[in-house]
């Protein structure tokens, strides 16, 4: 049996996904939002607008829990920042406030120990919000476009990740005005001489790892050493989607597209087991 290929350009798999779109939805593609990626009339919470981005944030005095949620509204087409309010004992979450912002962010994530937010706007622009106003404060246009972004609280840093890129940025001071700045010495990491698609970035807080995501590979990085120790190949038969260190054993997981779970040990990287996810 000729075993089929991992990978497929958009043009091959443009008509694959259209189809398989009919037959699942039972419906036209007109009746899909694709705004912000392919997905469900109904799986959008701010129905019928399309949600760009999503922030958590948990105040370390009073220990409650916000969502900061960026969408258009259907109605008039503006940009908007939900902030929802979220009480664990009682299951419920309330919006308390909504903030209008010019730009859409494509990214968006709180920055603890300043109350703001920092996000990534398709003008090739990282911006900062005060977190109380969602006032914009900073601005700084890039070269590049950024898929995501995480920030590490241990190190002041901001990790941003692309096509071919893994970049750490100083987090000054938002409410000054004043934007992140581009840190040296650079991440050394192998996916700066690639054209792979940075997809996700992953903090390890017990070993300082930075876990790089891609479609093909897992490249780890020391960020005491700011330079990577160790690569991880994709031995699924799909795009990788998530990663992570299991800690009571010397494990490390990865899933893809196709429902897979793999397992290997952290020493040898040797692949361990598999599991199929049933959907």
């Amino acid at each position: 049996m000729k075993r089929r290929k991992a990978y497929k350009s958009w043009e091959q798999a443009r008509e694959d996904i259209e189809n398989a779109l009919r037959d699942k939805c039972n419906s036209n593609l007109n009746e899909l939002c694709i705004e912000s990626g392919l997905q469900l009339k109904n799986s959008v919470s701010h129905f019928p607008s399309p949600v760009f981005s999503v922030a958590y944030c948990r105040e370390n005095k009073s220990l409650q829990e916000y969502y900061f949620v960026n969408y258009m509204a259907s109605e008039s087409g503006r940009n908007f920042v939900t902030k929802w309010k979220l009480d664990p004992q009682e299951g419920t979450s309330k919006i308390q406030k909504r903030f209008p912002i010019k730009n859409c962010l494509k990214t968006m994530i709180w920055i603890p120990n300043q109350h703001a937010c920092i996000g990534y706007c398709e003008d090739l622009t990282i911006r900062g919000y005060n977190g109380t106003t969602f006032e914009e404060k900073t601005r700084l246009t890039v070269q590049r476009s950024i898929l995501c972004m995480i920030y590490l609280e241990d190190f002041d840093e901001l990790i941003t990740g692309g096509q071919g890129f893994v970049m750490s940025w100083k987090v000054r001071f938002i409410e000054f005005g004043l934007p992140v700045e581009e840190m040296e010495p650079h991440l050394t990491c192998d996916v700066n001489f690639s054209r792979e698609w940075v997809r996700r970035l992953v903090y390890d807080k017990s070993t300082k790892m930075l876990l790089v995501l891609t479609d093909q590979a897992v490249y780890i990085v020391s960020m005491v050493t700011r330079t990577q120790v160790e690569v991880i190949h994709n031995t699924h038969e799909a795009s990788l989607t998530y990663c992570t260190f299991y800690r009571p054993y010397s494990y490390f997981i990865t899933a893809a597209r196709n429902g897979t779970i793999h397992v290997y040990h952290t020493g040898t990287c040797s692949f361990l087991i598999k599991y199929i996810m049933k959907y």
